[in-house]
């Protein structure tokens, strides 16, 4: 529930029908998720916990289904909030997708299903915490988007996250180098 991740949503949920909304379990006390939990509200949503095994789609052709955080408990989340981002698998026909949000190495671990994948948004915007060799390993993507802002003072995305992407020769596409990236799937073929 960072602000980075969650700020935008007050906008969506003003300018779209939304039935449903899934959130991670763990619970902040920032204004922006604040005013995100009121505009859930007022748009007549659902608001879901979203954790391993929730599936959100389930069509013959399309599913969508949550592969961490492992529980639904927001105490187990109070260390560290990255690792209670949702991590959602996309497979559209043969293709798939891993969103990662901010899951750092423990809850990457902590992944008990298939998370292999032709796409993976890269965790944690390419910071070392992220990413991990084993994570990679697990999850072998063909490609990797990496979103971030140019000169961030975060320095992300780190070299030691490009090191392990390349080590792996992953094709990675960035936000701060090319902009919005858009990913098109017909079920079979990805275009970028």
């Amino acid at each position: 529930p960072h602000a980075d991740h969650i700020g935008g949503m007050k906008t969506i949920f003003d300018n779209f029908n939304v039935k449903n909304a899934y959130l991670s379990p763990a619970i902040s006390t920032t204004k922006t998720y604040e005013r995100m939990l009121e505009a859930i509200q007022n748009s007549n949503a659902k608001a879901h916990k979203a954790f391993a095994g929730t599936e959100i789609i389930s069509e013959d052709n399309l599913s969508a289904v949550v592969v961490a955080p492992a529980t639904d408990n927001p105490d187990d989340y109070t260390d560290n909030l990255n690792d209670s981002s949702v991590v959602l698998k996309l497979t559209y026909g043969e293709t798939s997708f891993l969103f990662t949000g901010d899951a750092e190495k423990a809850e990457e671990d902590a992944i008990r299903t298939n998370i292999k994948c032709d796409v993976l948004k890269i965790g944690h915007h390419g910071s070392r915490t992220s990413t991990s060799a084993n994570f990679l390993k697990k999850v072998e993507p063909k490609y990797a988007i990496i979103s971030v802002g140019e000169g961030n003072e975060y320095g992300h995305p780190t070299e030691e996250a490009l090191k392990r992407l390349e080590e792996r020769n992953i094709e990675v596409y960035r936000t701060d180098l090319m902009g919005t990236i858009v990913v098109t799937s017909d079920g079979e073929n990805i275009k970028f």
